[in-house]
């Protein structure tokens, strides 16, 4: 089951996104020599604070030829994780990737490129903090219940909170 929620939050804090081809420009998808690119990118980042930033990505591309000339069409994805400080804000972005390459010249390397990477991001949270997860499970159960009505979406009734209060 996947359902897609818009919401809207901090950035990534992925301070090296020139080394992320398709974080660039999805425009970028398949330039490059060979069929398949696999890369990862991690930074842990201000370690001089007492939780530093880690950030890490993981792209991966497949090209395949589109007709009997040197014209192209690249598939991929790109992974990227965040963790943001003490707040153990999490997320994980996964961004599909689709590109064309159309050639310009027999003779050079020159194209003309269309690339389009998924906007609506898949956003997986998780914050890691009881007090700002605690009303989540209730707010996910309802909005799941509306948008698919013939599931069976149970909560769960586990405490998970680490902070035992004496009242």
């Amino acid at each position: 089951m996947l359902a897609q929620i818009s919401t809207k939050a901090q950035d990534i804090h992925f301070s090296q996104f020139f080394e992320a081809p398709l974080l660039r420009n999805p425009s970028l998808a398949g330039i490059f020599t060979g069929d398949i690119r696999v890369q990862a990118v991690f930074r842990d980042q201000w370690n001089s604070v007492t939780n530093a930033y880690k950030t890490g990505s993981l792209n991966a591309e497949y090209k395949m030829p589109v007709g009997k000339g040197d014209d192209f069409l690249t598939t991929g994805i790109q992974i990227l994780y965040d963790q943001a400080g003490t707040v153990a804000w999490k997320s994980t972005h996964i961004l599909p990737a689709l590109n064309y390459h159309k050639s310009l010249s027999d003779q050079t390397n020159r194209y003309l490129s269309l690339g389009f990477m998924g906007q609506g991001k898949i956003v997986i949270a998780d914050i890691g903090h009881y007090e700002t997860e605690q009303y989540t499970a209730e707010l996910f159960q309802d909005i799941l219940l509306k948008k698919f009505p013939t599931f069976a979406v149970l909560k769960t009734e586990v405490n998970t909170n680490p902070i035992k209060y004496f009242t």
